[in-house]
């Protein structure tokens, strides 16, 4: 158990990940804050809508995940360029912008939320509340539509393949169509 401390508000834990109660005018912004209780959860807006998510909250450790996007994107076109060290670059941003945007993706759905509580102005934990389950459901909502569409590419296109590498003499592949 945390060791508590006495403060002109009376007592604080130790450590300032564990939530406290507080007065409202102590509640709020700035780096030593104290966080309301329900505040630190895991939030799935921050983690799904990274860069997006972060702005909206004014949250800007999340923009390194725009950055490891942009790597990502950018990095094979540089990496198919003719110069041999514009190609070495462009394959070390194509594997570290992933992993820059699942690292930022982790800590802002971990952290995020008291983040968001300590940089901006709320009208209390209930109105917090709301708009963190809004960027939630949002979250939820583009993960589910992106990753069926993924699925559906990649089915499609899986099936096609199939039916390019099976013979129709193939036992295995009777249930495909010939073409």
């Amino acid at each position: 158990m945390a060791t508590q401390l006495e403060g002109e508000y009376g007592r604080f834990p130790r450590y300032p990940w564990q939530a406290v109660e507080a007065p409202a005018e102590v509640l709020g912004r700035g780096r030593g804050a104290a966080l309301p209780v329900g505040i630190e959860y895991w939030s799935w807006g921050a983690f799904f809508l990274n860069w997006i998510w972060a702005l909206g909250n004014r949250t800007y450790v999340g923009l390194l995940a725009l950055v490891g996007w942009a790597a990502a994107i950018d990095g094979p076109l540089l990496a198919q360029a003719t110069g041999s060290g514009t190609a070495e670059l462009g394959r070390i941003l194509a594997l570290a912008g992933p992993g820059l945007v699942v690292a930022t993706s982790l800590v802002l759905g971990m952290k995020g939320r008291a983040w968001a509580w300590r940089h901006r102005r709320w009208d209390g934990v209930a109105h917090f509340q709301r708009a963190q389950r809004r960027w939630s459901v949002m979250g939820i909502a583009v993960a589910a539509v992106v990753g069926a569409g993924v699925f559906g590419v990649v089915a499609t296109s899986g099936a096609g393949i199939l039916r390019d590498l099976c013979s129709p003499r193939a036992p295995a592949c009777a249930w495909i169509e010939p073409r």
